[in-house]
């Protein structure tokens, strides 16, 4: 599958949109959006109820089909990113997430580090980010938006 890149902005604002939905800080203008995030949460661990936030957001947000399923594969592939609890505490580490006090694993990304993710080549294959190639596009987020990093 093609994937073509994403806005920078427009990945995180979508990718926003969806972890307010799911975290229920969202204001709900659908009531349908606000029955399957309710639902979502108190589903049994099989299934996966950001996956089906996620695509109930991107269905809002993207016309075009080629755009929505990019945004839903680089969804994917950021999560298993985020997943990888070493990686995690590294970006941690650079300030790159900042984590939470009060909620264990919780933790916040940073800007660039999601807009990486709309602008990062996926493999094809595996349908995930190679890490170097999504460090450089982190990077160069960060650059565009003033960010400087300690040697």
């Amino acid at each position: 599958m093609l994937c073509p890149s994403i806005a920078p902005s427009r990945f995180r604002e979508a990718f926003e949109w969806t972890l307010a939905n799911f975290d229920n800080d969202a204001p709900f203008e659908n009531s349908s959006l606000h029955a399957l995030c309710q639902w979502a949460q108190t589903s049994d661990d099989s299934v996966d109820s950001f996956g089906i936030v996620t695509f109930h957001v991107a269905l809002t947000r993207f016309d075009d089909e080629t755009i929505l399923d990019s945004y839903l594969a680089r969804v994917a592939a950021l999560r298993s990113l985020f997943n990888d609890d070493n990686l995690v505490e590294e970006w941690a580490r650079r300030g790159w997430v900042r984590r939470s006090k009060r909620k264990g694993k919780t933790f916040a990304p940073a800007k660039f580090l999601i807009e990486a993710a709309g602008v990062c080549p996926l493999l094809r294959e595996a349908q995930g980010f190679e890490l170097l190639s999504f460090h450089d596009a982190a990077y160069a987020r960060a650059s565009a938006r003033g960010v400087e990093f300690e040697d």
